[in-house]
């Protein structure tokens, strides 16, 4: 063969193969969308709080099977469809779990986003909700990112906080505790879409996913997994390195005191407590500090919190709620109100939970527990006394 045809046959492999690979990356495009374009961190690691939502997002991001839309502030604070938040207003607080966050649903879908229109339309513009909810959270860590927000902007008027509980709440305060101490930690992950190529992206998560089918912890979306590998994790950039797992005997939060003398697998356990259908001790202790911490933390505000259980949350775990509230410090000069499991559902009739992985309330069933939150705020005279 001679030099020009070797050269030849080279240009041509090289030209086929590119050829091949632009057509791969239209394929993806036209199967996909955006799914695999190149986008910023959704959750990042932090040293208090184990993770948070990133700040300035304005990007679409997909699950296994859902995409949504998500807008936070400076501060990652999630948006809804008013926008930045007039810290200069009246605040209502909403502090929780992934339900608050508004997991599956996009920006302008969540029940905060609906209850910050309401609320505002209904104080002349006067109040606004600020939404502190991230997925995964528990009650402690409720408490750490109500404490960061507050440190960093101590003028602001408060009307009223609600802080929705959710009986995974019992074993996320187990992973809080072991931030707090720093035997976990939280890292960054390799951003997997960092590339303008979508082929690259796609590799990377295929590649990552098939590492993590062979890893002996299967995750939560493992049955769209098994389809399809390469859609493991596309919303999530951190993760955890548990470098130690034994607590010492006694922790101590502030002054408060808790035992982990006899601390089991029954305490990590989220299935384990829902087949049981009680908490341990120390699930009960953890959840009455964070309580306690958001009640001394907030004193003296002249205004009102308000506890409720998320609507889906079994009924064993309510009762175990109202017990740990009726046992909560006051919060010195605000009034405390237990609204227990809010809002009820036996009045809703359009599907509460959405069908897609994770699952979690529909728009529907966030704009109907938006309206109940406003009746709330209405009866206890937060909207009326905060327009002025």
């Amino acid at each position: 063969m001679t030099r020009q045809n070797a050269f030849r046959n080279t240009a041509i492999v090289i030209i086929g193969l590119m050829m091949a690979l632009a057509l791969f990356e239209i394929i993806l495009r036209l199967a996909y969308g955006d799914m695999y374009r190149k986008r910023p961190e959704f959750f990042l690691a932090d040293d208090e709080l184990g993770w948070k939502p990133s700040a300035n997002l304005d990007h679409t991001f997909y699950g296994p099977d859902f995409k949504i839309d998500i807008r936070t502030d400076n501060e990652g604070n999630r948006l809804g469809t008013l926008g930045e938040t007039d810290l200069s207003k009246g605040l209502v607080i909403l502090c929780g779990d992934s339900y608050i966050f508004g997991w599956g649903v996009s920006t302008n879908e969540t029940c905060c986003s609906y209850l910050d229109e309401l609320l505002s339309d209904a104080s002349n513009r006067n109040l606004r909700v600020l939404n502190l909810g991230a997925t995964g959270f528990g009650t402690l860590q409720y408490y750490y990112r109500l404490k960061q927000f507050l440190k960093r902007h101590r003028e602001v008027r408060i009307a009223a906080i609600i802080v929705a509980h959710a009986h995974n709440d019992a074993v996320d305060n187990i992973k809080s505790v072991g931030y707090h101490l720093d035997l976990w930690n939280t890292r960054n992950r390799n951003n997997k879409a960092k590339s303008p190529f979508h082929i690259v992206n796609f590799i990377s998560y295929s590649v990552d996913g098939i590492r993590s089918e062979r890893a002996p912890r299967a995750d939560r979306y493992e049955a769209s997994v098994e389809r399809e590998p390469h859609l493991r994790d596309v919303l999530l950039v951190h993760e955890l390195n548990m470098h130690e797992k034994k607590f010492p005997s006694t922790v101590e939060f502030d002054g408060h005191i808790v035992s982990f003398m006899d601390i089991s697998e029954e305490d990590y356990s989220i299935g384990r407590t829902i087949e049981r259908e009680s908490l341990t001790t120390l699930q009960r202790d953890l959840i009455l500090v964070g309580i306690d911490f958001i009640h001394y933390m907030t004193s003296h505000r002249n205004m009102k919190i308000f506890h409720l259980t998320v609507p889906t949350t079994p009924g064993w775990y309510i009762g175990e709620m109202n017990e740990i509230l009726n046992q909560s410090n006051p919060s010195q000069g605000n009034e405390v109100v237990n609204l227990g499991q809010f809002p009820g559902m036996t009045d809703f009739t359009e599907d509460a939970i959405n069908d897609h992985s994770g699952g979690h309330y529909t728009p529907a069933f966030n704009r109907y527990w938006a309206y109940k939150l406003l009746e709330i705020l209405l009866e206890h005279g937060i909207v009326r006394r905060q327009s002025y």
